[in-house]
C-alpha cells in the first residue's frame, strides 16, 4: 500500500532534485487541504521523509456529516459540510522553510443558524527515512500540556493510522481523540498524530480558524506538541502542533492549587456550568466547561453587553474562596462589549484559607457556672461556645482559651502562650468530644462543664473581657 512512496523517492532522486536537509519541499494541496503521497501529492520533510497522508476532520454536534459511512465526523477531503458554514484552507512555508503552516477557517454565513459543539482534527500521517529504513521503525512522543490554554488543543492520539490494528482513524470518524500514546520507542510500528481543537458555539457571522504547524526544525506553536521519530535516525522527527483562534467570549474555570491567581496546567475544572446572557438580561446560551476547565461561547451577534456568569451551584463543593475574577467583574459574573477585540473571562478558585486566629466577636463565648473553692480561691468555671446562626464560617480546632494578664487572676496550669503574649488552656478535646471532627458550624454551640480554672486572688468571678478564644477558620 506504502510501496509507492520510495518509487516516488527514487523518482525525484532520479530528476536531479536536490532535497535539502531539515527542508519541506511540496506541491499545490488538493482544494479542501488534503494532501500527501495517498492524495498525489508529494511533500517530502527533511533529506528522506515523505508525508503519505495529511488530512483534517470536523464534528459538529448534533450533525451526521458523513452520511452511511462510520461515525458523524465529516472528513473534509471526502464529505461535505452543512449549508452555510464556509470553508477556507491555505498554506505556507515558514521562512526557514523547515516550518509548514496550515490555516483552516470555518465561517457561519447564515443569519439564523448557531453551530454549536464542534471539533476540528488535524491528522498527519508521515514516513521518516522510508529510503533507508522499513515504514514499522518509528515511535511517538508527547512535549508539553495539553490544555494548558483556551486556544491549545484538548484532544490527541498517536497511533498506527489504523490499516491494521491502530484506533485513530475510527476515532476520528467518531469525532474523539483518546489522548494516549500506542507507539512508544518500545512498541515501533508506523506512527500517524491528530490533535483536536474544541469551540462551544459559532455564531452567525462567527469565524473559528485553527492553525496546524508541520515542523522538520523541532518548532511547535503553543504549550503543547506531538513528535514523530525514526529508531535509527536520533536526529529525525516531525513535530506537529498547533493552535484555534478563540471566540469573543472565552476563558478558564480553575483551581488555584498554588495560589498564583492564574490557571496552570491540571488546574482547569470540568463540568462547571457557564450561561451567557444578551443585552435584555435574557440566556442566550449555556455550556460546560470542557476536561480542562475552559468554555468558549465564540462571538455572538452585536455589540452587546454581554454577561456571563459562572454557576455557584455546579463549582465542586470544597471550592468557594474566589482567588481570581475579571476586572471588571465579581465572584461569579462579568460583563463586557465586544468592540472587535476577545474577552478572555478567567475565574479562579480555591479552598477557603484555614487560619487559626483570634475569633472573638466571631464566636459567642460565655461562662454561664463558676464554682468556687473559698479556701484556695481556685474557680472552676463551665464554659459555652457558640458559632452564630448568621455566621458564613465554619470554626475548627485547635479551640483555645487565653486569659490576660491581670493582678487579681491567672491560670494555675497554662498550656502554652498564644502569639499574642497571652497564656491560654486547650479545650480541643472536650469540643471534639461534643460535635463531629470539632467543626462548629453556624447555629451550633457547645457547653464544656468545669472546662476553665482559675485562681482568684478577691473571690471575686472574673470579667469576660479578661477572655479571648482562638480557632481555626475553615
Amino acid at each position: 500500500m506504502k510501496e509507492n512512496l520510495l518509487v516516488c523517492m527514487l523518482f525525484w532522486a532520479a530528476m536531479g532534485v536536490t532535497v535539502q536537509s531539515k527542508a519541506i519541499n511540496l506541491q499545490p494541496f488538493g482544494v479542501n487541504g488534503q494532501g500527501g503521497s495517498k492524495n498525489g501529492q508529494v511533500i517530502q520533510i527533511g533529506p528522506a521523509s515523505d508525508v503519505y497522508e495529511l488530512d483534517a476532520f470536523l464534528r459538529i454536534g448534533g450533525l451526521d456529516l458523513n452520511g452511511s459511512k462510520s461515525g458523524v465526523t465529516a472528513q473534509l477531503s471526502l464529505d461535505s459540510l452543512p449549508a452555510g458554514l464556509a470553508y477556507n484552507f491555505s498554506y505556507a512555508l515558514g521562512s526557514n522553510t523547515a516550518d509548514l503552516f496550515l490555516t483552516y477557517t470555518f465561517s457561519n454565513t447564515t443569519s439564523t443558524v448557531l453551530f454549536s459543539n464542534l471539533t476540528f482534527f488535524a491528522f498527519v500521517d508521515a514516513e521518516i527515512d522510508e529510503a533507508t529504513n522499513t515504514f514499522y521503525n518509528e515511535f511517538g512522543t508527547v512535549a508539553g500540556f495539553t490544555g494548558a490554554g483556551i486556544a491549545d488543543p484538548s484532544q490527541w492520539q498517536i497511533d498506527e493510522p489504523g490499516f491494521q490494528d491502530g484506533l485513530l482513524l475510527r476515532n476520528l470518524l467518531a469525532g474523539s481523540l483518546n489522548n494516549s500514546n500506542s507507539v512508544p520507542p518500545s512498541a515501533l510500528n508506523d506512527v500517524a498524530m491528530s490533535l483536536g481543537f474544541s469551540r462551544n458555539l459559532l455564531w452567525p457571522g462567527d469565524s473559528l480558524q485553527v492553525q496546524v504547524m508541520v515542523s522538520q526544525s523541532g518548532n511547535s506553536m503553543g504549550g503543547f506538541a506531538l513528535l514523530q521519530h525514526d529508531q535509527a535516525d536520533a536526529s529525525t522527527s516531525i513535530t506537529l502542533s498547533g493552535q484555534a483562534s478563540h471566540g469573543g467570549l472565552s476563558g478558564t474555570i480553575f483551581g488555584d492549587a498554588n495560589t498564583n491567581s492564574s490557571p496552570d496546567p491540571g488546574e482547569g475544572l470540568s463540568n462547571v456550568l457557564m450561561v451567557l446572557q444578551g443585552p435584555a438580561g435574557s440566556t442566550m446560551a449555556q455550556a460546560f466547561t470542557d476536561n480542562y476547565g475552559h468554555y468558549d461561547f465564540g462571538t455572538p451577534p452585536g455589540p452587546g453587553p454581554f454577561t456571563v456568569n459562572v454557576a455557584e451551584a455546579s463549582l465542586p463543593p470544597n471550592l468557594t474562596n474566589n482567588v481570581a475574577h475579571p476586572i471588571p467583574g465579581t465572584d461569579f459574573s462579568a460583563s463586557r462589549i465586544l468592540s472587535g477585540t476577545n474577552a478572555v473571562l478567567n475565574w479562579g478558585y480555591s479552598v477557603p484559607s484555614q487560619q487559626f486566629v483570634n475569633v472573638n466577636g466571631q464566636i459567642n463565648m460565655g461562662i454561664i457556672q463558676w464554682v468556687l473553692n473559698r479556701a484556695t480561691g481556685s474557680l472552676v468555671g463551665t464554659l459555652t461556645i457558640t458559632n452564630p446562626v448568621v455566621s458564613t464560617v465554619v470554626f475548627g480546632p485547635p479551640y483555645q482559651v487565653g486569659l490576660k494578664a491581670s493582678t487579681n487572676f491567672y491560670y494555675p496550669h497554662p498550656a502554652g502562650t498564644l502569639s499574642d503574649g497571652v497564656p491560654f488552656v486547650d479545650v480541643s478535646s472536650d469540643v471534639k468530644a461534643n460535635v463531629s471532627g470539632g467543626l462548629l458550624k453556624a447555629g451550633q454551640n457547645v457547653v464544656l462543664t468545669n472546662s476553665i480554672e482559675v485562681y482568684s486572688l478577691t473571690r471575686s468571678v472574673p470579667p469576660l473581657n479578661l477572655f479571648e478564644i482562638w480557632a481555626t477558620q475553615q
